[in-house]
């Protein structure tokens, strides 16, 4: 199973600086960094107060060894902070009470959908940087944390529950983006958060948030047919992938492939990205129908005038959609996302 990940994407001087001034208003005499690596974060945090006591903990022998040998006044832990037993060794080296944990965890999932995570006696399934959120708060309890975090752990829909759970002990604040050229050698969208402990914690029943109420007057189609599914066939529909939108006019000239479910699309469409930014939005009429991929999304009409009347509301408001496309890596956007902007737009 997908514990920790020793990933070296180390924080930048420049990143650990920025997300430093964010706390650095705020008295601190002990800072906890979970995932140390090089120490930049506690570095930083050095920098700007002195008289601070730095802990850390990282999976990477090596890294820690050599951290430790640059600063024998540091209390440094070899562990995997997702392990509960690193926290035990954590508790005898460090007695004093955590004020701020500073945090740039492992980001990198592979091909896995999500880690279980139990905390403060929920069972929950989230990503690998919202579980190393999760274990530094549980464990080290701090006042505060300041953290470069993946766009998507604020965002994503497996990442929910956790934030949700979290609402509950700390006011989260997105402070801002980092360029997706951070980190050497990857790029991924990140974004500085701070947690503050509140005062009254607030209802630890964890409720999730409904669907905005309201009739659409399109109908929402998700493709559902992966590229690397689609299978040739002469005698097939024409398929539609998220490159291909721009072009539809030319669908004569697309490759057919046999269907792949009974979302077979026609008629009155706007078709848009479900992954990647959309150029543009514009009402096309499919004559035949069309198999979707499924990075494509439909909003199919009735009439050929409520589809044009729907690309005037959505380009009136096209900065608004943009912004609806979130994610670590390539910008997407959920049906839900969707859903409730169509509704708060009357369409």
């Amino acid at each position: 199973m997908l514990t920790s990940d020793p990933d070296r994407y180390y924080s930048p001087e420049k990143a650990a600086d920025a997300l430093i001034r964010l706390v650095k208003r705020f008295r601190h005499r002990t800072v906890l960094d979970s995932n140390c690596g090089s120490g930049s974060l506690l570095r930083a945090m050095k920098k700007n107060s002195p008289d601070i006591n730095c802990v850390g903990i990282d999976l990477d022998e090596n890294a820690i060894n050599k951290l430790q040998t640059e600063m024998p006044s540091w209390n440094l832990v070899h562990g995997d902070t997702l392990s509960s037993n690193t926290w035990k060794k954590f508790n005898i080296l460090c007695e004093s009470e955590i004020d701020l944990a500073v945090l740039n965890p492992p980001f990198s999932m592979g091909m896995t959908k999500g880690i279980r995570k139990t905390v403060w006696g929920n069972d929950l399934r989230c990503s690998l940087a919202m579980a190393h959120v999760l274990a530094t708060l549980e464990f080290a309890k701090p006042r505060r944390l300041a953290a470069i975090l993946p766009e998507s752990w604020a965002h994503s829909g497996m990442d929910l529950p956790a934030r949700l759970l979290i609402e509950t002990m700390y006011e989260i604040s997105i402070q801002g983006e980092l360029s997706n050229s951070t980190f050497s050698g990857a790029r991924v969208n990140c974004i500085f958060v701070v947690l503050n402990r509140r005062r009254v914690c607030l209802s630890p029943i964890i409720k999730y948030p409904s669907e905005l109420s309201g009739q659409l007057i399109c109908e929402i189609v998700r493709g559902g047919l992966a590229c690397f599914k689609a299978v040739s066939c002469e005698s097939g529909v024409a398929f539609v992938h998220s490159t291909d939108i721009r072009r539809i006019r030319d669908i004569k000239n697309f490759i057919k492939v046999k269907p792949y479910d009974k979302n077979l699309l026609s008629g009155h469409v706007i078709l848009l990205p479900r992954v990647g930014l959309p150029k543009d939005a514009k009402a096309e009429y499919l004559r035949k129908k069309v198999q979707i991929s499924d990075c494509v999304i439909a909003l199919k009409f009735k009439s050929k005038q409520e589809a044009l009347d729907a690309v005037e509301v959505i380009l009136k408001n096209w900065v608004e959609l943009i912004g609806l496309y979130k994610g670590t890596g390539a910008r997407y956007i959920t049906i839900e996302r969707l859903k409730n902007w169509l509704i708060k737009n009357k369409l």
